[in-house]
């Protein structure tokens, strides 16, 4: 094959060879995730010509809103579709249509979700004293008069709203 040709003509024949490789429900995935992501933002790149830093600008792009409707697209979406594009690309060089895979190189790490992902979470931790007071219960068989959870550093109301929630 030719250095002209595109990423998206790769992938579609990529593709048809995956299915004889893959469970019916992966390569759905897969197939859903090229279709939607990597053909419309990568298929009119020239394969020889795709670079990390390309690959980068679009996973990131994805993050921050390529998505339906705009929206951005999970951490996990978006690793996984590098992951796709990554394995797409390996055989791309075991094949000898390129001397190294550009998504190697990519660093999702850098990506950070609009929304703050779990950057509003917080952990909360017993003191020295509450520690020693649970161990001091537990060792000795007393029940700590607690709702569930509460125990673990959860709030009552944290607790109460979770079980006010259950189906």
């Amino acid at each position: 094959m030719d250095g002209e040709e595109t990423l998206g003509t790769y992938l579609h024949g990529w593709m048809a060879r995956q299915q004889t490789q893959l469970q019916p429900r992966t390569w759905d995935s897969y197939r859903g995730m090229v279709r939607r992501y990597l053909l419309p933002t990568l298929g009119d790149v020239a394969l020889q010509s795709l670079a990390s830093r390309e690959i980068e600008r679009v996973l990131a792009r994805l993050f921050t809103g390529g998505g339906e409707q705009g929206r951005p697209l999970s951490k996990r979406s978006v690793v996984y579709t590098h992951t796709i594009l990554h394995k797409a690309l390996a055989d791309a060089v075991r094949d000898g249509l390129l001397p190294a895979n550009p998504s190697h190189g990519v660093l999702l790490s850098k990506i950070d979700h609009p929304t703050g992902g779990d950057a509003g979470a917080r952990i909360v931790t017993w003191d020295a004293e509450q520690l020693r007071t649970f161990l001091a219960a537990t060792a000795s068989g007393r029940r700590l008069h607690q709702r569930a959870g509460e125990g673990c550093g959860r709030s009552s109301a944290h607790s109460a709203s979770s079980r006010d929630s259950r189906p």
